[in-house]
């Protein structure tokens, strides 16, 4: 299976693409590695592909040159996943990992608006908590009640689920 060897050698290939540093600084990130190794857990036909692509999505959202484009704005209100979609594409799987997957993701997001909220309020910038279309506390306790409903001690050790429901950052 997987390893975390693999993780490490995509991440030294990716550093062929993008800025060394800050490839770097993401080994413990938990988004980076729910990318990564969530097509590898839930058989994708081709998750070597899948997880590159997905990483390298993660640090195109991260850039600074297009940062702005990714921002949270008042269309992604209506589905929480819809912002997410291009980043976190994995076409084919154990649907049930690829939805635990996603529901991090989600939960990762949620608490970086929740963290963000007097800076967002300060800079004016747009935050759906704030603005009053999501409710914090309800979405949170919905996530987190379906990722614990989906089982697989093997999935959650590699990604670190518990590290992930403490994460409050979304993009470096």
């Amino acid at each position: 299976m997987v390893s975390e060897k693999n993780f490490e050698n995509y991440l030294m290939l990716l550093t062929r693409i993008y800025d060394k540093r800050k490839v770097l600084q993401q080994r413990e990130n938990s988004v980076l590695k729910i990318l990564f190794y969530t097509p590898f857990y839930a058989k994708a036909k081709n998750p070597e592909r899948v997880a590159l692509v997905n990483m390298c999505n993660y640090f195109l959202y991260s850039s600074k040159i297009t940062k702005d484009i990714f921002h949270h704005n008042e269309y992604d209100d209506d589905e929480l996943f819809i912002r997410i979609s291009l980043l976190y594409n994995i076409p084919d799987g154990d649907e049930l990992i690829i939805e635990k997957g996603k529901l991090v993701l989600e939960l990762i997001m949620l608490q970086d608006h929740f963290a963000d909220m007097e800076a967002d309020l300060q800079n004016a910038k747009y935050n759906p908590i704030l603005s009053g279309k999501w409710d914090y506390y309800e979405l949170r306790k919905r996530i987190i009640s379906r990722i614990d409903s989906i089982k697989s001690a093997e999935y959650d050790a590699a990604i670190s689920i518990r590290d992930a429901f403490e994460q409050n950052f979304w993009m470096v």
